[in-house]
């Protein structure tokens, strides 16, 4: 992560400011990761990301569009899979592979498909949103300079910026909810915005606090849909972070926050960074 992290970094300290940091920095930075854990050979990231980028989209939309993208998507992720099934690796990628040829019981080829289809998105995209946020976030705070981005900070970042999206739940046995009767069967809607707002776990919840203590946010999930990725994320955005930070100690916000480019994802309930401009 740090090489990857230190190339980036030099290109744009040749380029000069301003540069565009999710662009330049977040995205490829994610990217790579993401193509270094799976497995994905550097040369095909450019369709790692464009297919992430159409898997977005794919849960939302109608029935055709759904068809059309899977049909679009499947050959690639087939070929891929072919391919590391010839040589092998240590990566997720060709674990899940052997887990499917050596115990076919436990999974289905369409099930390593759909797994490796559903690591994609949340691998790369959310990785460079929360980075990109916590450059918003963190370049405001006076002092921050060369000093290290703590893993504090991130979980911070976290809780404040990263909604994780509304999520859909179906009541297995019936509930007292804040006075409200959840029957057995109910579909019930997860806002964890709200939960890491609540005023009950968090002191001031709508401010943003470098030096939170408590911070038991639920940014990742919980239970059995705890996010996989959780470990990785939080090593990535400290890297990522430290790293720019000491590198560019003085770097800010090229452009008012309200002049910015956001893009909402129904799938991950979140502000998507798509432009972030800075200076240093």
């Amino acid at each position: 992560m740090t090489e990857i992290a230190s190339s980036l970094l030099d290109v744009i300290a040749e380029g000069g400011p301003p540069a565009d940091l999710v662009e330049r920095f977040a995205l490829p930075f994610s990217i790579a990761i993401l193509g270094e854990v799976l497995g994905v050979p550097p040369t095909r990231f450019p369709e790692l990301k464009a297919w992430s980028d159409a898997l977005i989209s794919i849960p939302f939309a109608d029935t055709a569009e759904r068809t059309s993208g899977w049909r679009r998507l499947r050959p690639w992720l087939t070929e891929l899979i072919a391919e590391k099934r010839r040589t092998g690796g240590v990566d997720v990628l060709s674990s899940l592979i052997r887990a499917r040829d050596e115990h076919s019981e436990s999974l289905t080829e369409e099930e390593l498909l759909a797994f490796v289809a559903i690591l994609i998105p949340p691998g790369y995209l959310l990785t460079s949103t929360v980075i990109s946020w916590g450059v918003i976030l963190l370049a405001g705070e006076e002092g921050l300079g060369h000093a290290e981005v703590t893993q504090g900070m991130v979980e911070e970042i976290l809780r404040f910026q990263l909604a994780g999206g509304d999520v859909a739940r179906v009541a297995t046995e019936e509930v007292a909810l804040c006075g409200t009767r959840v029957r057995a069967g109910d579909k019930v809607i997860v806002a964890l915005s709200a939960v890491n707002r609540d005023s009950r776990l968090f002191t001031d919840p709508a401010s943003f606090k470098v030096d939170r203590k408590q911070n038991a946010h639920l940014a990742f999930g919980h239970g059995i849909h705890y996010c996989l990725g959780a470990g990785l994320a939080r090593v990535e955005l400290q890297v990522a972070l430290d790293m720019l930070f000491k590198r560019f100690p003085g770097i800010r916000l090229a452009e008012p926050i309200e002049e910015l480019t956001f893009e909402r994802s129904d799938l991950f309930g979140d502000e998507l960074v798509t432009r972030l401009p800075v200076v240093w």
